[in-house]
């Protein structure tokens, strides 16, 4: 295959679970975690072509980075400490090579998630994240 047809893109956001991370619609034998492979490997081939893949995620850091390692091993596919993301539905923001860009407190965003779980039925409510 040639190169890839990506133009102007300049950066890719990626969500985590079911998208890059395939989790529960991963291919068989799930141990082995092809698709998350394969898809790593195409994260790979944009960074190789200097468009950075973020994830966004409502995922801590801690969590997400579990889901990044090499089948069977602690080996990181991405470490995720000094890489950009947004972290916790929004309320982490990392820039380059990790540097916290924004980051709420959880007593920011406690008076929010109430008035929105009041306001609307609780499977519209995204969760809370804790940590990082």
């Amino acid at each position: 295959a040639g190169p890839l047809p990506y133009g102007s893109i300049r950066v890719v956001f990626s969500d985590l679970d079911g998208t890059l991370y395939p989790g529960a619609y991963e291919e068989e034998p799930k141990a082995e975690r092809r698709g998350l492979l394969k898809n790593m490997e195409q994260v790979a081939a944009l960074q190789a072509l200097g468009i950075p893949v973020i994830p966004a995620t409502g995922n801590n850091v801690g969590f997400a980075q579990k889901k990044l390692l090499v089948p069977g091993s602690d080996r990181k596919l991405q470490d995720l400490r000094v890489s950009p993301g947004i972290y916790c539905n929004g309320a982490l923001v990392k820039g380059v090579g990790g540097k916290e860009i924004d980051a709420r407190p959880l007593t920011a965003f406690v008076p929010r998630f109430v008035d929105a779980w009041v306001a609307a039925p609780p499977a519209e409510v995204a969760g809370v994240c804790i940590g990082g």
